[in-house]
């Protein structure tokens, strides 16, 4: 176990800022506890979690979710779980964040649609063995109008200045450089796994991973005592 853990961090070697960025999450918690982020540290906690869980799965024959013959090293059940639980977290999150009432029902429409799509997705591809590509594609949609809602409103109509609207701005880039690919990627992995090797799409991904949480981090960093 300490050998796979050990070709985890090598391999993964992304995995090292989900732990910088939860250390700040918790260091500067006191800077957005109040506000509809406060739940963001456990948030990043299980992403990472899912991540170390992901990998024992793929990698060790100790550890399996599925008990069927040829899936027992598949972790798409977890996978699948941190996605419907990151795009409604951050879909709530921006809903909340938008004054514009127009914008928030459709968001609300979005919602109820996401959640639909989730569930019939499921009944077209396995949801214990396959990525569910319908939710997660219309997740990403969903979310990046949030994010973009967001962005306009901020720049149209500036807020209030405060660490909050300050660390959802990073957020906000994050999110819009990172979810417009990430489910071409997922996408082009399971259908053509060819094409995601000869381009070497997993490096891809996990540079957008650290593209996004590097944002997080920044936000964070950019968290102080404003002086009234």
């Amino acid at each position: 176990m300490v050998n796979e853990l050990l070709a985890f961090l090598t391999d993964n070697y992304f995995m090292i800022i989900y732990g910088v960025a939860l250390i700040l999450s918790v260091y500067k918690y006191k800077y957005y506890y109040d506000s509809a982020l406060k739940t963001f540290p456990i948030i990043i906690g299980y992403v990472l979690l899912t991540e170390i869980l992901g990998f024992l799965i793929a990698e060790s024959n100790e550890i399996q979710l599925v008990f069927e013959e040829g899936y027992a090293n598949h972790n798409h059940l977890i996978y699948n779980i941190l996605d419907i639980i990151l795009f409604l977290y951050f879909i709530r999150v921006f809903r909340k964040s938008i004054s514009n009432l127009r914008s928030k029902q459709l968001i609300l429409y979005g919602t109820i649609g996401f959640l639909l799509i989730s569930i019939c997705n499921a009944f077209f591809q396995d949801f214990r063995l396959h990525p569910q590509l319908a939710s997660m594609g219309f997740g990403a949609i969903l979310l990046i109008f949030c994010a973009l809602t967001y962005y306009m409103e901020i720049k149209e109509k500036p807020k209030r200045f405060s660490n909050y609207n300050r660390l959802l701005r990073h957020i906000v880039v994050g999110i819009l450089l990172f979810y417009p690919f990430y489910p071409v990627i997922i996408s082009v992995g399971y259908f053509n796994p060819g094409l995601f090797l000869d381009l070497d799409l997993r490096t891809l991904l996990f540079t957008l991973i650290l593209i996004m949480y590097s944002s997080f981090i920044i936000g964070f960093l950019s968290l102080r005592k404003i002086r009234l």
